[in-house]
Formats: C-alpha cells, structure tokens, sequence
C-alpha cells in the first residue's frame, strides 16, 4: 500500500509556491476526455480524464460512476504501442494520486510507453468510499475493528451500491479504459493487491495482456486474509534467527520470537489502557501489540528495530510500541476501507478454511482479526460470492514476479504459488526487502529491463546481490564505540568525502504512500558543514538545513519548516547514508546515496 495523505504532508516540507507552465495537450489514440492535469503533483506531461461505467456491470442500467484516469505519456522517439496499467494494493488504494511521485521511478519505462493509473471503483476520484471506520481510537487501527456505528454511518454516507465494487468489476473497468484510449495489448503491473486483480485481468481478459509484473505477489488463492498471521510469524521468525546470530542483537534483545509470543499471551490476559502524546486513547492489547510489530515488519529499516521494542515490551516497558503504533496509525490513511470491504467480505471470507484458521491460530497474531472482520461482515453489504474465484490464474504469458525474503504480507511462497500456474514467469526474490511494492530501487530496475523483451534470459540481477537486512543498531552502536575506543571520534569537519550531492529517497512507502524523492547537498568548510535540499518531484531546489552534525559514522540533518521541524538521522557508510527521518507522529526510514556526478555549488 502507499499513502497519499502522508506524502502530501512530506510535501509541504519541499514544495515550491512556483507553478510550472502551462502543460502542452498530449494526443493518444482515441483518447477520450484526456486533457492536462490542473495538478502539477500528477507528473510532467501528466493527462488526466474520466470514464463512465454503469455501476451494475451486470445489467448495464441504472446509476453510472466515472472512473478517474492519469496518462503519463510515452516521452521517448522510440514509442511502443503496449502501455503499462499500474494497479494498486490494499484492496482500496487509489493510485492515480500517485502518478506524480512514482513518475521519476518510472522514467525508464516511460522514455517507451505511456504509463496508465485508474482508481479502482470505490478508491479516490471514482466514486471513492471515504470513510473513517476507526474512530478515535488508536487500538481499531490494528486487528480490522471497525465500530458498527462508523460501518453504519459509513454507508448512510455513500452514494453507492457496495455490492457492484468486487474485483471483477474492477478489471472489467479497467478494460474498458483500455479500449477507450485505444490500446490493443497492455502490460499490467500490481502490487500487493494489485498483484490479485492483475491476474483476475489475465483470466478475464486474456487476449490484451503482453505481459504481466506482480510484486510483493498476493494471487486469488493464498487464502487471504488468513495467511496475514502466518506471513507476520514467518517473518518474525525470521527475524529472530538474524537476531541470535548477532552478537550484538543477541546480547541485548535475547531470543524475540519467545519473548514476543510471551508479551501476546500476556496482553491476552491483560490489556490494559493509555494514552498517546496526543491524547489519544489506545487500548494495548494482543491486536494492537502483534499488528504493531507486523506493521514494522514491512519496512527493512524498521523491522531491524522491533527487537528492541519487543524487549522492552517483554520488561514492562510499552512506551516504544506506543510510540511505533502512533507513527502506523497512518498507515492506511490513503486506503478506501470501505472498498476493503467490499471486496474481503465477498471474495475473501467465504472461501476461508478452518485449517486456514488452525494455521493462524499459532501466531503471535492469532485469530481475533479474523473473528473481528467476520463480525464486520456481517453488516457490510456483500456481492454474489459466484463473482469472486479462489482458483489459480493459469497462463503462457510472459510474467515477471518480484518478492522481499522478508515480506510478512506477501512472503515468497506466494510468488512460488503463482509461478506454479504461469509456466512462463520468472520469480525474482530480493534478499533482505520486505513488503514494498514498487519501492526498491533494484525492482524498478529489474521490470523496467524485463518490459523492454518480456524475457528473463537477458535481465541484469547485479543489484539483488548488493540487498541484504540493514544491520540492527545494536550491532552499528557497538561498532561505533569500539571504533572510538580505537581511533578516537572523527571530526565532522574533517569527513571531506561528505561533501557532494547525496541522492535518494525518504521511503514513504513504509507508510503507505509513495517514496518521496530527495537531493541532499553538503558544503564542508574547515569546521563547518553546511547543507541544502532539493525535492525534484515539486521543483523544489536549494532550501537550506538549519543544523547537520556529523560525528565519526553517524550524522544528523535538521530543519525548523513552517508545516513543522524535521530531523533526519542516519549512519554513513562508504557512499550511503541510512537511517530515520522523523516530522511530528511520522516516521519514516531513508536512504542517500553518493552522487558520482561533480558537486554542484550550493545555491
């Protein structure tokens, strides 16, 4: 999932009051209602439109909603005519919001095809269900626990039918985008959820698929959402071994997976009540503590803290798990959960086992989402269940599947599931990632030369070998200490080799939304170390960093912004710099790389 709340937030951090000039209209074959983006966030170039559908797919009558589309049009000479359809996760999340922030991502793809964003039906700008089904609580963030009163107030807001919002209706949308705009064959690309409906458009519309990309890989029948707690144990577990073989990591945090599954069974017998900085009410209990960790679990950087949020929860100490809960509350800030429940409680629940529920029940995580979202269920509006197919998606075409070793929501054994049915698809895991859809730099890397021949005989892998877990900060604080024990501290000013520009990315997408792209410039003056940035995406360059402090390997960047102070701290090492970007209740981890071009002067 990405969250477009969340990166508009981000944004007001770098975005510049200049508006860029007026866009030129881009023609399409057979376009219909394409004309430029009134938003300069939508992408360079950026053509945006609609599309009516009747809401009944079935009948074809009655009350029509419009579909919200973004072109990213093709910018190179050498044009192909196969665009690529990018869909998104969740189920719920619209992505034609995020056309602007992942068009530099793409740019390699697009210097040949027009890139395709739709919001599915009941997401966004196509009729989207926009309600907060949490309420006030923190707590219902975690374990699916929606209030009846919000579910009902939920659909008293809505104009629509939830019935008509499945899966099916979705790819049957998008195919008519397809004809609309005229093309003939496309190539789908989904993440998490995305990667279900991509194959639901294979079985559906065959015969204009070129090719298929699927990452952090979810197909119809991995038994969703009750592989979730299998998945987050999985990856827990996982976790725990890399752990017990870091000295470090190993002396202070112990075994993890024992002390986790202690903490569970505690909070079981005895939740108890708190509040958070904000005032807000959590209840700390079994759900919120086992879907907290699974949430840090996502993210590489993140997951490599959770031992010590674990041992401190295992001594009585909460205050970190709140403090991570609060900073993934936002999590699904850019989701329809409306939408969600659309399609969970028709596809999804009825087709769930009771070994499905067996395996689930000896988690850290246990059954109580899964009691939870039945009971959700029971007074969300439900499609015809003969709409939704568990069965696997069988096909000869060509297909690209991209897994993190570390996905706790989409764990590599899925990808294998679905390779078995696609005899022409070629799994890539990616070691150390977790579940990032589209994130990973050496992702985008890997489809952008798969889309160019849909053949795997000729991919470049060089950059799954550099991937790997980020080192835990137990492990990097003993380094840095013995290193000072034995050299003495370095000065900052004497670190010239930090001077230059330093490119990357504060990786939103640990938080839903879209990773936001940034330039680091840093000036070393005797003493003195002085920096800029610059945010491409908004046109943003040369704002300057009011303090950086830089000792031996460790550095921290910070800056006092109107939309509110920030503070990046990181560790570098060699040409990268890792680490934490933190604004307010979001948290975030990023990375800078070393620029190989010549510094440019600070501006």
């Amino acid at each position: 999932m990405y969250r477009l709340s969340l990166a508009t937030i981000l944004i007001g951090l770098f975005l510049s009051t200049d508006v860029g000039a007026q866009l030129a209209v881009v023609t399409l074959p057979q376009a219909t209602r394409l004309q430029p983006c009134q938003d300069p966030a939508s992408g360079d170039g950026a053509q945006c439109g609609t599309l009516s559908v009747y809401e009944n797919r079935e009948t074809n009558r009655g009350r029509k909603i419009d579909l919200k589309i973004v072109v990213l049009p093709a910018t190179g000479p050498d044009k192909m005519a196969d665009p690529v359809f990018i869909l998104g996760g969740g189920p719920g999340q619209a992505v034609a919001g995020l056309a602007g922030a992942m068009n530099p991502r793409l740019a390699g793809i697009r210097s040949h095809r027009d890139i395709v964003f739709v919001d599915q039906r009941g997401t966004g700008g196509s009729n989207g269900f926009n309600c907060d089904l949490t309420g006030p609580s923190l707590s219902n963030s975690t374990g699916f626990r929606y209030p009846p009163d919000r579910i009902d107030a939920c659909l008293k807001k809505i104009d629509a039918d939830p019935k008509q919002y499945s899966t099916n209706a979705f790819v049957d949308d998008l195919d008519d985008v397809r004809a609309s705009l005229g093309y003939d064959k496309i190539n789908v690309a989904g993440g998490s959820y995305g990667s279900w409906a991509a194959l639901v458009y294979l079985r559906r519309h065959p015969d204009h698929v070129r090719s298929l990309v699927l990452q952090s890989v979810v197909p119809p029948d991995a038994g969703f959402p009750a592989y979730l707690a299998r998945g987050f144990q999985r990856a827990l577990d996982r976790l725990a071994v890399d752990c017990l073989a870091d000295p470090a990591c190993r002396e202070a945090n112990g075994n993890i997976r024992v002390k986790a599954q202690e903490v569970a069974d505690r909070l079981t017998r005895h939740p108890f009540e708190t509040t958070a900085a904000d005032g807000r009410p959590i209840s700390v209990t079994r759900d919120v503590f086992s879907g907290t960790v699974g949430f840090m679990l996502y993210v590489p950087q993140f997951a490599v803290t959770a031992p010590k949020v674990i041992t401190a929860a295992h001594n009585g100490d909460y205050a970190p798990l709140v403090s991570r809960l609060v900073a993934s509350a936002g999590f699904g800030g850019g989701i329809s959960w409306g939408l969600f429940l659309s399609v969970t409680c028709a596809e999804a629940m009825p087709h769930l086992t009771t070994t499905d529920e067996d395996l689930a029940r000896n988690t850290i995580s246990g059954v109580n989402y899964l009691t939870n979202l039945r009971e959700t269920c029971r007074r969300w509006p439900k499609g015809k269940v003969r709409d939704s197919d568990p069965e696997p998606v069988a096909s000869t075409v060509p297909a690209l599947l991209i897994s993190g070793a570390e996905d706790p929501a989409a764990p590599p054994e899925l990808g294998d599931q679905a390779a078995r049915y696609l005899p022409n698809a070629f799994h890539v895991v990616l070691p150390g990632q977790g579940h990032t859809p589209f994130g990973p730099a050496c992702s985008i890397t890997i489809m952008t030369a798969f889309l160019q021949d849909t053949s795997a005989d000729n991919l470049d892998l060089t950059c799954v070998s550099t991937l790997g877990r980020p080192p835990f900060p137990e492990a990097l604080a003993q380094a840095k200490t013995a290193k000072a024990q034995s050299q003495g501290s370095v000065p900052a000013a004497s670190d010239t080799t930090l001077a230059g520009d330093w490119e990357g990315e504060i990786k939103l997408s640990a938080l839903g939304a879209n990773d936001l792209a940034i330039v680091i410039h840093f000036t070393v003056d005797g003493t003195t170390i002085t920096g800029t940035f610059d945010a491409p995406t908004s046109g943003t360059t040369g704002r300057p960093i009011d303090s950086v402090v830089s000792e031996g390997d460790s550095i921290r960047m910070e800056r006092k912004a109107s939309a509110g102070p920030w503070v990046m701290k990181g560790v570098k090492s060699g040409t990268t710099i890792e680490g934490e970007f933190t604004q307010g209740q979001i948290v975030a981890p990023f990375i800078l790389r070393k620029s190989h071009e010549e510094a440019k002067p600070t501006k």
